[in-house]
């Protein structure tokens, strides 16, 4: 479960964040740390498939880098996150430092758990539409959907959405479509 830490009584930054020990997961939303716990088999294992036909596609197009968590992307010096998976353009590669992704990426992906629901569904997807995230897709493990959401006019859309079966499509990253078959599978 994601535990929020001190968010009334402090607002942490990229500075404080640097200093937190390596053997756990942070993020700082808006000043709020909170601490990530490792996701369970079935969070990787979506992840890992889902990552398998998106990172074939961009490489065989050579359209830029994706990245997994545990990723820091710093989108101000108060919002650290680590989305599960990230897509940054070939365009835009200057934002890739040693110390992880210094700008919004051109799209998101946070993979839903019971305990994640509300800072992925809620928080973080408002600090994704604020950061100008041009693409960010939730997928739902648990219920077998993908939601894309584009920004248009600063605010997020629903692109595409499939549930249980059939195709979600990018429209950012041109001819990506994926079969959730491909995506979710029983352990």
């Amino acid at each position: 479960m994601e535990t929020v830490l001190d968010q009334k009584e402090k607002q942490y930054t990229y500075d404080d964040y640097l200093g937190f020990p390596d053997d756990q997961r942070y993020e700082i939303l808006d000043g709020g740390l909170i601490m990530v716990p490792a996701p369970i088999t079935s969070h990787q294992n979506t992840q890992e498939n889902l990552a398998f036909v998106l990172s074939g596609f961009v490489r065989k197009k050579v359209l830029g880098k994706v990245f997994y968590a545990p990723t820091d992307v710093i989108l101000a010096g108060n919002t650290v996150v680590q989305p599960d998976m990230l897509f940054i353009s070939k365009e835009r590669k200057g934002i890739i430092e040693k110390k992880g992704i210094f700008d919004a990426p051109d799209l998101v992906v946070e993979i839903v758990s019971p305990s994640s629901f509300v800072n992925d569904t809620i928080t973080k997807k408002e600090i994704y539409e604020k950061f100008n995230v041009k693409e960010y897709w939730l997928v739902f493990p648990e219920e077998i959907v993908i939601e894309v959401f584009t920004l248009e006019d600063c605010k997020y859309n629903l692109y595409s959405h499939a549930a249980e079966k059939g195709n979600v499509s990018s429209k950012l990253l041109k001819g990506f479509e994926v079969d959730l078959e491909d995506v979710f599978e029983e352990i």
